[in-house]
């Protein structure tokens, strides 16, 4: 759930989901098997705390993170500030490794 808080709190930084966005949620949803409940759920998360949840992860989960991360903040073709802040707030919480977007393209 704390993955999906995040992915969600960057798709919904510019104040609109664009349906790139949308389908990679969808997709990491899928692949993480996260029920519908958990994906609504994950709301009651503040982004701290999911970043929090995430931060003793793997340095492979953490890789995937950082991947999907920058994968979402460029995927709608405009580079937000509010996403790229909240990108750089999780990553730094994290500490999450450089990220490769085209990576993220591949692991969905």
């Amino acid at each position: 759930m704390a993955l999906i808080r995040i992915l969600k709190g960057i798709a919904i930084a510019d104040n609109e989901i664009k349906m790139a966005e949308l389908n990679i949620l969808k997709r990491v949803g899928q692949k993480l098997n996260i029920s519908t409940q958990e994906f609504v759920e994950s709301d009651k998360l503040t982004l701290l705390q999911a970043a929090s949840a995430l931060h003793d992860l793997s340095p492979e989960k953490k890789q995937y993170i950082a991947n999907l991360i920058a994968l979402l903040i460029i995927i709608d073709g405009d580079i937000d500030a509010r996403e790229m802040a909240i990108g750089a707030f999780v990553t730094s919480m994290c500490d999450l490794p450089e990220a490769n977007a085209q990576q993220a393209l591949i692991d969905l």
